[in-house]
């Protein structure tokens, strides 16, 4: 048990950078959003032009590194798009490189608002593949989900915050503590 929870805590350095708190810094062209996204208009009586969406949004860095946040959108009426504050989202971060004219993924949940029963998290590697479409988007291999370029998205520097700080440690049982890598090492200790 103790060597199991060692080998979670090496993996979870390795992967969140603990103690850096560095924001690594995003560009549109490397975002892309699954499509299609099923904006939903709030009520009439509210007078918002707003729409809102779930959405997935993958950040291929030129450096090798993958970020992925699951998470609903809100497209402004000027065509804006933010993401909300105030919804469930999920983090997975890892590596990509090309393989064969494809983009091959290696990632692993770091964050999940809502904690599933056995899964921990992190969770274990997965690997998938997304095929090049023709030089202006991807499909992913396992469901043919088209992503697509996201031009529009506004809060590049939240969407850099939640691949680079948001983390949860789970057993798939309970909570556990582990290294937050944008936060100090004695932040809430003390209180």
């Amino acid at each position: 048990m103790i060597a199991v929870q060692i080998a979670r805590w090496c993996a979870a350095l390795l992967l969140c950078s603990a103690g850096t708190g560095e924001i690594r810094q995003i560009e549109t062209q490397w975002i892309f959003v699954s499509e299609p996204v099923h904006w939903e208009s709030p009520p009439r009586e509210i007078g918002s032009k707003t729409k809102t969406g779930f959405a997935e949004v993958i950040v291929l860095y030129p450096s090798g590194e993958y970020g992925y946040v699951g998470c609903y959108l809100i497209h402004q009426r000027k065509g804006d798009v933010s993401i909300s504050r105030g919804d469930s989202h999920a983090v997975r971060i890892g590596t990509w490189r090309e393989r064969g004219g494809d983009v091959e993924v290696t990632s692993r949940l770091v964050y999940q608002d809502v904690r599933v029963s056995g899964r921990p998290i992190p969770g274990p590697p997965t690997v998938e593949r997304f095929a090049n479409v023709s030089g202006s988007g991807l499909r992913r291999m396992r469901d043919k989900k088209r992503f697509l370029p996201l031009r529009s998205l506004q809060d590049l520097h939240f969407l850099a915050t939640l691949l680079s700080c948001d983390r949860a440690y789970w057993d798939g049982q309970k909570e556990l503590e582990g290294p937050q890598p944008c936060m100090p090492p004695d932040a809430g200790r003390g209180r």
